[in-house]
């Protein structure tokens, strides 16, 4: 699939696309951890604490750094913008979720603009095309 260029993530790329998948499992691993950590509502909303997601969507930040790892590692843009979009998704229906019963990812605004941060990053790194020559040259 050539999706950014050659459908291949260079070398820096690659590091930019580590740092947002550190990103998301960091804040995977605080979310849930914090969630096991506090009470929760019911339909899995933490009450307190430090990060305003349950374990579900804990583990959801952690599956989209995954992906994003292995978009990296196998310097595919195709699974970049994969990753990409699954956040992208996730940030509409966290955004339209809020307050209602079917939020089953447990967060609010702030969690919708992680996963929508998230999305920006990735399918701005593997939508992009690569240069093919130096930089203003």
């Amino acid at each position: 699939m050539d999706l950014a260029g050659e459908g291949v993530v260079n070398d820096e790329r690659a590091k930019a696309v580590y740092w947002i998948a550190a990103l998301a499992i960091a804040a995977g691993l605080l979310g849930a951890i914090n969630a096991i950590r506090f009470p929760v509502d019911p339909i899995g909303r933490v009450l307190v604490g430090l990060f305003p997601i349950n374990v579900l969507g804990g583990f959801v930040l952690i599956g989209l750094g995954a992906v994003a790892v292995a978009g990296g590692y196998r310097r595919s843009a195709a699974i970049v913008v994969l990753g990409g979009l699954a956040s992208g998704f996730l940030a509409l229906t966290q955004l339209a979720g809020i307050g209602e019963s079917w939020n089953r990812l447990g967060g609010h605004a702030s969690t919708a603009s992680l996963f929508l941060a998230i999305a920006v990053g990735l399918l701005a790194l593997g939508l992009t095309p690569r240069e093919s020559g130096p930089v203003g040259g």
